[in-house]
């Protein structure tokens, strides 16, 4: 007979212990983690049944969105996703088959293809110009952002074409382990020599960089019909440092 259950960290639970009896009845309000506590009891009947602890933890890893992380021991765990079979509490109480894919980790060639997907589905949350600010080193690392672009953004209307091409921007980036210039994955330019040779354009083109001072962003590349990121990058530090990002600077 089972005689006590105890959860850490599951779903709704930061720590729950019940004790057992030969009758033991669940009641609580909607949301109050009822069905929680029949999940964790067939993740762990699923684990018996089959004979692999293992498996069970890759069930609860698709049930709290964790990432599985193991050692490449047969090849069918050499991948950075697994498609995980398991029982599943249905709506009306009937035990139902289910199937999830969880991220896999068993190699250090994993943790590229799992931040990345990681990464998108951030940026696909960015729906506002504040959590595009706010979420902008987890979503783009290896870019760096000056101080002025959070109020650029906060005056732009379609975000996921510059989430987009600012996704382009930060492989490139990641990708730069030295010479002039990272290998952009798609279109940067320099501007144009007359614009350059024009003190009044080219000072339309400094901005306030992350150190605080005022630097030349030349550089972009661009978004939608109309729209500029303009930018900046080091060959000595590997930095590629965004300074604007808005409607086409003055001609």
């Amino acid at each position: 007979m089972l005689k006590k259950i105890s959860l850490a960290n599951f779903k709704c639970f930061e720590q729950l212990d019940l004790d057992c009896t030969s009758l033991n009845l669940l009641c609580g309000l909607n949301g109050m983690g009822k069905s929680s506590v029949i999940q964790a009891l067939l993740v762990l009947r699923q684990s018996f049944d089959t004979g692999e602890l293992h498996n069970g933890r890759l069930v609860l890893g698709t049930i709290t969105d964790g990432i599985a992380v193991g050692f490449p021991s047969d090849p069918v765990w050499d991948c950075d996703q697994l498609t995980i079979h398991f029982d599943e509490l249905l709506p009306d109480e009937r035990i139902g088959e289910a199937s999830e894919i969880i991220d896999n980790l068993t190699r250090s060639a994993h943790v590229q293809p799992i931040c990345g997907r990681h990464r998108a589905g951030l940026r696909d949350q960015f729906t506002t110009a504040a959590a595009l600010w706010n979420g902008k080193e987890q979503a783009f690392p290896n870019l760096i952002f000056g101080p002025e672009v959070e109020g650029h953004l906060s005056s732009l209307n379609d975000l996921q074409v510059v989430v987009k091409r600012l996704a382009s921007l930060n492989e490139s980036a990641s990708e730069w382990r030295g010479g002039p210039m990272p290998t952009w994955k798609s279109k940067v330019t320099p501007e144009s020599q007359s614009v350059m040779d024009d003190p009044r354009l080219r000072e339309a083109r400094r901005f306030r960089s992350h150190r605080g001072t005022r630097e030349l962003f030349e550089w972009h590349a661009r978004f939608g019909s109309r729209g500029r990121i303009h930018l900046r990058f080091d060959p000595r530090s590997l930095e590629v440092e965004i300074g604007y990002i808005g409607p086409h600077l003055p001609l």
